[in-house]
């Protein structure tokens, strides 16, 4: 493109406002009506009537794929991260031009990912929601480390580069790792289910002997009491 004007990233020979450009605004508002607002709204659509259409089974066959990685309380969290994963696609959007302006937007994606994932928890397996932590974790490190290259990748000492690029290198190969740990998880899940059914018992017996140690005492407490425990607990 000529000096002074901008043109499409993609297709740089296509200057923004030429007559190429226009011509493709009809099929650019489509696709984005059908791609990003059509399957954003259906998802939407989708969480809302869920409980109360969930008891069908022909309606819960189809939004299986939605819903069935997350606690009961929380069916809703795929749409959460549909519009996560929205935001940081858009990210080169907002920001074309601007490196640091692109990292604090994906910064602050992250982060409030970060926080609402640990204030919800809400995947069902407890690994999984594990996996989610270390991974947004280390996705927060790894942005906050790359910024240094933001502006200069030559910036700075030689020395500091190298050591940064291997805790980059570090962060990567630990995100691989977590990912590899909950596969080789699911696989033995998979092929020994019988044991970790077993386990899975052990544990459901020795919370069944915990809950009705506490109903025995909760019974025990006169309603100020029983009033009095239920307004300091802390519960989900």
């Amino acid at each position: 493109s000529a000096p002074g004007t901008k043109a499409l990233r993609r297709y740089p020979y296509v200057e923004c406002g030429s007559d190429d450009h226009i011509a493709l605004i009809p099929a650019i508002v489509i696709a984005f009506l059908v791609y990003v607002v059509g399957i954003l709204g259906t998802f939407a659509y989708l969480c809302w009537v869920a409980p109360k259409k969930f008891q069908d089974s022909s309606f819960r066959n189809r939004v299986h794929f939605l819903v069935f990685k997350y606690h009961p309380s929380y069916w809703w969290y795929g749409l959460m991260l549909t519009i996560r994963s929205l935001l940081l696609g858009l990210v080169s959007v907002l920001a074309p031009t601007s490196g640091y302006q692109q990292f604090f937007i994906m910064m602050f994606i992250l982060i409030s990912s970060l926080v609402i994932h640990l204030t919800c928890l809400p995947y069902s397996d407890q690994y999984a929601n594990l996996l989610e932590t270390v991974e947004l974790g280390l996705l927060i490190a790894m942005l906050f480390i790359a910024s240094w290259f933001i502006e200069d990748p030559d910036r700075g000492s030689e020395q500091t580069s190298k050591i940064l690029q291997v805790l980059l290198l570090i962060i990567c190969l630990s995100c691989f790792f977590f990912v590899f740990l909950v596969f080789t998880y699911a696989m033995a899940l998979a092929i020994w289910p019988q044991s970790f059914k077993g386990g899975k018992q052990r544990e459901v017996s020795r919370l069944i002997h915990r809950i009705r140690a506490t109903c025995g005492e909760i019974q025990l407490l006169d309603d100020t009491n029983l009033g009095k425990l239920l307004s300091d607990a802390t519960y989900r």
